[in-house]
């Protein structure tokens, strides 16, 4: 993942492709750089490697270097070309887009080969933010604008790939359905950490017998739920324990765990640190628990 640092390398917006008939075709082509485009309004659709996609408002396509590609209108659209590993060489002023010029190597990395050729987020108006801030800042061209472009850019491959993570992934119905309550439930775990989630609550929850939820859960998770809701704990304590001074009793208790040396074992063998060790380490101008100004102060 280090050696992702994308330089947007193009950006535009089409306005007027609602304006179209249906099946008003673009250019048949080759795509030459990573290509990331939010459909702002769409009844179209896009052929891909040979298949067709129906595009809605809100979609995003993702295209990769290589890809066989043509758009079918009407669509209104953002577009954005990144070179994703700032290592082409090809220049944003310089940049012509759809004019011949040298393929970009693919990038093998299973966080973006996770994301598909289309999406529909959950979220599509944080994307409709991002894409329209890419235009604005790639038409402004500032001093800061490569820094501005970089992070929006990072920003919007980070959404993809966890939005990606939460999709139902294609198969039988049955499948689809069991995804989506397990979906659901790990909603529900987030919002209800400081409860006491047995299986039995959580099958209850999901309408599962504890052991149906058990087998279920862990074969589309990984693990079990129980490992699922300690790692959301423990994810919830390290926020809690560097951004607010809530003591270390409380922070357990807030992310369910009832028993405070079981919290501390427990933390410690995942970040092999005590909460109070973490806080210190992580904490800017650290009182301590006793309130002892740190050594660098004064």
């Amino acid at each position: 993942m280090n050696k992702i640092s994308p330089v947007v390398v193009h950006s535009s917006a089409l306005l007027n492709g609602m304006a179209y008939p249906p099946g008003r075709k673009f250019t048949h082509r080759v795509v030459q750089d990573y290509e990331l485009e939010f459909y702002t309004e769409s009844s179209g659709f896009m052929m891909l490697n040979d298949q067709i996609y129906p595009l809605h408002k809100g979609d995003i396509a993702f295209r990769r270097p290589g890809d066989i590609t043509q758009g079918i209108l009407p669509y209104n659209c953002i577009l954005i070309c990144l070179d994703l590993l700032g290592n082409t060489g090809k220049k944003p002023e310089e940049y012509i887009f759809l004019a011949p010029q040298e393929i970009q190597a693919p990038y093998a990395n299973p966080v973006l080969d996770s994301i598909p050729a289309v999406i529909h987020p959950p979220s599509p108006e944080q994307y409709e933010r991002l894409f329209s801030q890419v235009l604005r800042e790639f038409i402004r061209r500032c001093p800061t604008s490569p820094l501005l472009l970089k992070s929006y850019a990072l920003q919007i491959l980070a959404r993809l790939s966890e939005d990606a993570a939460r999709m139902p992934r294609k198969g039988k119905r049955d499948a689809t359905v069991q995804e989506e309550l397990i979906e659901k439930l790990c909603d529900f775990m987030q919002l209800h950490l400081h409860e006491r989630l047995t299986l039995e609550a959580l099958g209850r929850t999901a309408n599962m017998s504890p052991y149906y939820l058990h087998r279920i859960f862990t074969k589309l998770k990984g693990v079990t739920p129980a490992e699922y809701l300690t790692k959301l704990r423990i994810d919830k304590a390290r926020e809690l324990l560097v951004t607010t001074g809530l003591p270390v009793k409380a922070v357990a208790l807030e992310c369910g765990f009832e028993q405070i040396p079981y919290f501390s074992q427990v933390f410690k063998k995942r970040e092999e640190c005590t909460p109070s060790e973490f806080r210190k380490k992580h904490g800017y101008a650290y009182l301590g628990d006793g309130g002892n100004p740190p050594s660098y102060l004064n």
